[in-house]
């Protein structure tokens, strides 16, 4: 299993200058990273960066609205860099109508990727447990190849138990989003810090294969950004050792 990092958890660094945090990200361990924004930089020029560093890129998060109206666009730049892992990264529906009409617009975007080597892809968050049926059970209906990408903090927020969702949906999960959950108040923290059995996930990844384990943190409590960053790394490293040996 390669760990990655999505680029959100340290945006000001991406934002500012994106290629030299590229090298730190790889400095710190990281076997590749996953996108969210390429601010204005060439696809030649993180291609370039990517091979120099010997990063991999695990996917990048488009809004559906790019998606939609990008489409070529997208496929050409994600074609020039490598990847081929297009997700989605949020989709605001509180209804089973809404839900029901973004598992059309899906299914129309996942139609035109047939016959191509991309992969369309969700990331989910914790509202998706607000309608029932659950609004996985929606998408997937409509677009039943859709790639899963798990964020286990956000399922563990929802309440529901995780192991229990990743077996219920292991055919369409290829991959974790792993952070850990500070209790009071509830928001994610740096791995090994909170309360969350990330071991337990991570022997769930081994024994299904799971080619990546992706970082993420969105609430830093006592280090920057990019130390968390590094410190995530670290413990990752520790309990994917671990759950490997075992």
């Amino acid at each position: 299993m390669k760990i990655s990092l999505q680029l959100w958890s340290i945006q000001d660094a991406v934002k500012e200058d994106l290629l030299a945090t590229l090298k730190q990200v790889k400095r710190f361990g990281y076997d590749g990273v996953e996108f969210a924004g390429y601010f204005d930089h060439s696809a030649e020029d993180i291609k370039m960066c990517l091979d120099e560093l010997g990063l991999e890129v695990s996917g990048t998060h488009y809004p559906i609205e790019q998606l939609e109206e990008h489409f070529e666009e997208v496929l050409l730049f994600e074609e020039t860099i490598g990847n081929h892992n297009l997700i989605v990264p949020y989709l605001d529906g509180h209804t089973v109508e809404e839900w029901g009409n973004y598992a059309k617009r899906m299914a129309r975007i996942q139609e035109k990727l047939v016959g191509t080597p991309f992969r369309l892809g969700y990331h989910n968050h914790a509202h998706e447990f607000d309608v029932t049926p659950h609004a996985f059970d929606i998408l997937l209906e409509k677009v039943p190849t859709l790639a899963l990408e798990v964020d286990t903090f956000w399922v563990a927020y929802a309440k529901y138990p995780v192991i229990a969702f990743l077996d219920q949906y292991q055919k369409n999960i290829n991959w974790l989003h792993i952070k850990d959950m500070q209790e009071e108040p509830i928001e994610s923290t740096e791995i090994s810090s909170g309360v969350l059995p990330i071991k337990t996930y991570l022997k769930w990844a081994k024994q299904h294969e799971m080619e990546w384990l992706i970082i993420e943190q969105e609430a830093f409590q006592r280090y920057v950004p990019l130390e968390s960053a590094q410190k995530n790394y670290r413990a990752l490293e520790i309990l994917r050792i671990e759950s490997e040996g075992n």
